[in-house]
């Protein structure tokens, strides 16, 4: 949701701040952001922490490939910057993967015991 915004909000940053002044900006939100979700109490304050968290990364996102993009050598630019959506891409494919992983282990920890559990009230054990 406030990735979004966070990418609408990249290009004041960049106009008053240049590319890489957003991207310290970014930096810092994200930090901060990460820091204070490991000290949450409440969903509350976790989801405050993630919508902050969802500004930085959108203001990270819109403009770290334009950086690579105007430093690098013609002759690679393109690659650098298909390496960094690639690179992005792989991180978001290896979270799904890890998630599934989770929830694939739980549901047999889960049907295991309930298995086990209709089992035993079967033989009456």
């Amino acid at each position: 949701m406030l990735l979004i915004r966070g990418c609408w909000l990249s290009d004041p940053l960049n106009y008053y701040f240049g590319r890489r002044g957003t991207i310290f900006f970014a930096a810092i939100f994200c930090f901060v952001s990460v820091i204070g979700s490991a000290f949450t109490q409440t969903w509350q304050q976790l989801f405050v922490c993630r919508l902050l968290l969802g500004i930085g990364m959108g203001s990270k996102a819109s403009t770290v490939p334009i950086y690579a993009a105007e430093n690098t050598p013609a002759s690679i630019r393109g690659g650098l910057v298909m390496s960094w959506q690639m690179w992005t891409a792989f991180g978001i494919f290896m979270c799904a993967i890890l998630t599934l992983l989770y929830a694939s282990c739980l549901l047999i920890f889960i049907l295991e015991d309930s298995a086990r559990t209709l089992h035993c009230s079967v033989l009456g054990k």
